[in-house]
């Protein structure tokens, strides 16, 4: 029997047996659940320019943003937009107006991942609407007996207020200094998004959180420099590990009527 003869010489054969070698390492370091230590099911929010709150996009302000949906009814679903810098997380919830209906944001946030059946101080809880609202440990926080705890401006963050114009747009940002733990670059933490009528209507990032159900909620990670710079996930379609964003007629769900955050 005659051999075939190989026509690569026997160092380039070598060298390209160590490079599928390393191909192959690399692709076995990818498919990883956790590759290097990562939680690669969590939106991974880019580092990003600090915005300007006031509830107007200026053309470029959120382009270096990643961007989740929130379906609410058919044809109207909310895009909420989310970086942060050193100091800040940023949000930019869009098409709070549907015709007649108006919607207001919510952020859950969960900085030390502690989950549970129920709220744990830590546990954060921040809503706009015509006035500011927020609660450690407790949510749905419009009063305490006669007395009104919302009000125009609060300590460690900021949005804009209705009544909103055009689609309506409500941007936030949160010091992360109001966080215990602060989140940090490759540190993942709990994280939920909402928009609410504040009576009977919660629709919900990821499809099928629940509101008083913190073990519910998705995971996020705020981006490295170094993943900044290679760009920021501009979509749905680039979170981790194929995370399902929308859940058309399940994102929605009723809770007991609260007190509208009015003035």
């Amino acid at each position: 029997m005659v051999k075939a003869k190989s026509h690569i010489p026997h160092g380039e054969t070598s060298a390209w047996i160590a490079a599928a070698c390393l191909l192959l390492v690399a692709a076995a370091s990818c498919a990883s659940p956790s590759a290097g230590g990562r939680d690669l099911a969590a939106l991974e929010i880019p580092a990003g320019r600090a915005v300007r709150v006031d509830g107007v996009l200026v053309a470029g302000e959120w382009g270096d943003a990643a961007a989740v949906t929130i379906p609410v009814a058919a044809g109207w679903e909310v895009r909420v937009l989310l970086k942060h810098d050193a100091a800040n997380l940023y949000l930019a919830f869009t098409h709070l107006r549907h015709g007649e209906a108006e919607r207001y944001p919510e952020v859950l946030l969960d900085p030390a991942v502690a989950g549970g059946d129920a709220w744990r101080p830590g546990q954060r809880w921040f809503h706009s609407s015509y006035n500011l609202c927020d609660g450690d440990g407790e949510f749905n926080v419009y009063r305490r007996g006669d007395r009104f705890l919302c009000a125009k401006s609060k300590p460690g963050w900021e949005a804009n207020h209705a009544p909103l114009a055009g689609d309506g747009v409500m941007e936030i940002r949160i010091a992360l200094s109001t966080l215990s733990p602060p989140p940090s670059p490759g540190k993942v933490f709990g994280l939920a998004l909402d928009v609410t009528d504040t009576k009977a209507s919660w629709s919900f990032w990821p499809a099928g959180a629940a509101l008083d159900h913190p073990a519910s909620w998705g995971k996020a990670m705020s981006s490295t420099l170094l993943t900044s710079f290679f760009g920021p996930l501009r979509d749905d379609s680039r979170v981790r590990a194929g995370r399902a964003l929308t859940g058309h007629g399940k994102g929605a769900q009723s809770r007991p009527r609260r007190e509208p955050p009015r003035p």
